[in-house]
């Protein structure tokens, strides 16, 4: 069933449809929105697409019984699944720090409003010092958090703050107790080496522009994030995803 949407002509009646169903959703998992979630194999089926793609999960009745359990398969397979799982879902707490786990910077796709969002970003910035660029900066807790991430990975945590925060020095010293030396691009009080050539002054340069880019990005995933629960849900995973490539690119 190699013909995009074939299943949709398949009669739900048909005494093979189960089958043909599985071949159709191996081969392009979205086809699960076509399986009427009445049929008695429709686990099944939904198991076979969410191991192929986590995303299939937008397409999955979150009132099923089983729901956990096809959302924990979609996040294993796509952590980035977790963005399809409501808040208000009984046990989000669990997937979402499934997500984080498996994929720190996954942790963009929660909402900063979430209760329990400081311990699921300790958790994440713990395990990777890059998910400290997806923790929202107007986070009460951003603070805390990013100590967390100092304290665990040094300067490597430390090139995701803003140096106009407060806490930044503190942070900085930090990595400075601890026998490192901060990037250049972090330093504050480091002299700025003069440039023996030109090319010492390009490379400055191109430093200084990745800082604006990875500057410019944060402002946009904290203005999406904020949008979050305003938009399409497909349009927030889309433009989510946008978004987490463009900074993989600086």
């Amino acid at each position: 069933m190699r013909n995009r949407g074939a299943l949709k002509h398949v009669p739900i009646h048909f005494h093979d449809y189960g089958a043909l169903a599985r071949i159709a959703v191996a081969d392009i998992p979205n086809m699960l929105k076509e399986v009427p979630r009445w049929r008695e194999d429709y686990a099944a089926i939904a198991r076979v697409a969410l191991g192929r793609s986590g995303c299939a999960l937008q397409y999955v009745d979150n009132h099923r019984s089983d729901y956990g359990s096809l959302a924990s398969l979609a996040i294993k397979t796509t952590p980035s699944a977790i963005s399809y799982v409501e808040m208000a879902f009984a046990d989000y707490y669990a997937l979402a720090k499934l997500a984080v786990v498996m994929s720190p910077t996954t942790l963009m796709y929660v909402s900063k409003h979430y209760a329990n969002y400081t311990t699921l970003a300790r958790i994440a910035v713990r395990r990777d010092a890059e998910a400290l660029a997806h923790v929202a900066w107007n986070c009460a807790t951003y603070d805390e958090i990013a100590r967390a991430a100092v304290r665990k990975h040094g300067r490597d945590a430390l090139i995701f703050i803003p140096r106009e925060r407060s806490v930044y020095a503190a942070l900085r010293a930090i990595v400075v107790a601890n026998g490192e030396e901060p990037m250049e691009s972090d330093s504050e009080d480091d002299p700025i080496p003069e440039a023996d050539d030109d090319e010492d002054d390009d490379d400055d340069e191109k430093d200084d522009v990745v800082d604006k880019k990875t500057r410019a990005l944060r402002v946009v995933s904290e203005e999406l994030f904020d949008f979050k629960d305003a938009m399409p849900e497909q349009t927030y995973v889309s433009m989510s995803n946008a978004l987490k490539r463009a900074f993989d690119q600086v």
